[in-house]
C-alpha cells in the first residue's frame, strides 16, 4: 500500500522531486501524462521507497497528471509546470 506520495516543489518550472514510501517493497511504474492523455514520462522499479527527481522543462506550461500504479491500485496527483 502506497503511504506517501509527494511532488515538491508544486508548482514547478521544470524540475521536481517524487517521493513515494510503500508498507512493503512493491514493484510500481510511476508517470507523468499531460491533460489529454499522453504519456510523457515513465519510470518503472520495485522498491519500498523512492527519491527522484525528474526533468519536464522540455515541456509547455501547464498541467500534468503524475500517476503512480501497483498491482494494488493507483494514486494521482496534479503537478502544475509553469513558464
Amino acid at each position: 500500500r502506497l503511504q506517501r506520495f509527494d511532488l515538491y516543489p508544486n508548482p514547478t518550472q521544470g524540475r521536481t522531486h517524487v517521493l513515494l514510501e510503500f508498507d512493503r517493497a512493491e514493484a510500481f511504474r510511476l508517470e507523468v501524462f499531460d491533460l489529454v492523455g499522453q504519456r510523457i514520462y515513465t519510470y518503472a522499479e520495485k522498491s519500498r521507497q523512492l527519491q527522484k527527481e525528474i526533468y519536464l522543462d522540455q515541456f509547455p506550461a501547464g498541467t500534468y497528471l503524475v500517476r503512480v500504479r501497483t498491482d494494488r491500485g493507483q494514486a494521482v496527483r496534479k503537478l502544475v509546470l509553469m513558464e
